[in-house]
């Protein structure tokens, strides 16, 4: 999340006037308080960045501190600049920036011109005074999507825009999967390391886990034909409601934020995040009826991809979950445990769909898996 504090994302307290006390940000703190304070004792340096450094677009001119927030993985100011019409946005990479901002800069620069994106101004790998990558960008104002049935249609089409658009001159992968085949290996990967440490805490939650993973990849593996010539089409990597803004007046529907994992990817995989996501009332029938007739032809049985992957998302977030909980138990397993709670509907939902057609999966007590898990 990043663009906006108040009129975009989901509002985050603003921390520009906190002063942080000695000790604030040391090992005693939450990782938020620590950013936190980072963040309120960085604002004189940015400030002083886009006022005086050689790299700054800005050099030479009055520069006003609107508001500041912390995103997921950056921190972020909001600065109005004497003879500049509008605001503009300093974002600074607090993870992988130097990654994350480059995808961000050639989203911004490929998708601008569309009004899917801000406009970029500059980005700088080593800023003079500061810790990290920055970007610079164009505040946009808009309207928060609330993830309604109205603007999943208005999501609908911005992935169609973005998923139709020409991947030439895209020099770089999207973060998540490119295709099937791809997820099969991680996956195949996971089980290898849960199967041992489930059957290590309880035999009869491994021997669970195992059936439900031999039906979900079973699956998988039947859906691979779709893949064959699917080609590769630009997508945004956190397409969600949360990171779009609706817009007065622009050339797109929406505006989408946070490109940090922007590239060459699967449509079908990112329509399918987005409904698992969203959960429609209609399982998505509205959506797909928007998305899927300005990519027709384009995009291969796109509409059979996207199903395969919606049955496959709840065993990845199972696995993900239960990786999380065996790689650092001591750090995560307070904060998997709680959201185990959260992912047992999705999970008993995964059994209704069937992860793997055409054989249903037999009866899995998914309640006993994560409780094996965290217990």
């Amino acid at each position: 999340m990043s663009n906006q504090q108040s009129n975009g994302h989901v509002r985050r307290d603003e921390w520009q006037h906190v002063q942080p006390a000695a000790g604030e940000a040391e090992s005693g703190a939450s990782p938020i308080e620590r950013r936190i304070a980072t963040g309120a004792e960085l604002t004189p340096a940015v400030l002083a960045y886009l006022q005086q450094a050689p790299g700054s677009l800005f050099a030479g001119r009055e520069v006003a501190l609107h508001a500041a927030w912390d995103g997921d993985d950056n921190l972020l100011w909001r600065v109005g600049v004497e003879g500049f019409e509008g605001a503009a946005v300093l974002k600074l990479f607090v993870d992988a920036g130097l990654a994350r901002g480059r995808r961000t800069l050639d989203a911004h620069e490929r998708c601008a011109g569309t009004g899917l994106a801000p406009r970029s101004f500059w980005f700088d790998r080593a800023p003079e005074s500061l810790p990290e990558p920055l970007l610079v960008y164009g505040w946009v104002e808009g309207a928060a999507l609330e993830g309604s049935s109205d603007e999943l249609l208005l999501l609908a089409e911005a992935a169609a825009a973005l998923h139709g658009s020409s991947p030439e001159g895209i020099s770089r992968y999207g973060t998540q999967p490119l295709n099937l085949s791809s997820w099969l290996e991680l996956q195949r990967a996971s089980v290898r390391s849960l199967a041992p440490w489930l059957a290590a805490r309880d035999q009869s939650v491994a021997a669970a886990f195992e059936s439900l993973a031999r039906h979900a990849l079973a699956g998988a593996e039947a859906a691979l034909p779709l893949w064959q010539n699917a080609p590769l089409r630009p997508v945004h990597g956190e397409l969600l409601p949360q990171n779009a803004l609706r817009t007065a007046g622009g050339p797109a529907p929406v505006l989408l934020l946070d490109w940090e994992h922007y590239g060459l990817g699967d449509p079908a995989r990112e329509a399918a995040r987005l409904l698992h996501a969203a959960a429609p009332p209609d399982d998505g029938a509205a959506f797909l009826s928007r998305y899927l007739p300005p990519l027709q032809g384009a995009l291969p049985a796109l509409d059979a991809r996207i199903a395969a992957w919606r049955r496959l998302l709840d065993f990845e977030a199972l696995t993900g979950l239960l990786t999380a909980l065996r790689t650092a138990p001591p750090l995560l397993a307070p904060e998997a445990a709680a959201e185990v709670a959260m992912l047992l509907g999705l999970l008993h939902g995964a059994a209704e769909r069937a992860l793997a057609a055409p054989n249903r999966p037999p009866e899995t007590d998914y309640a006993a898996i994560l409780a094996g898990a965290t217990g």
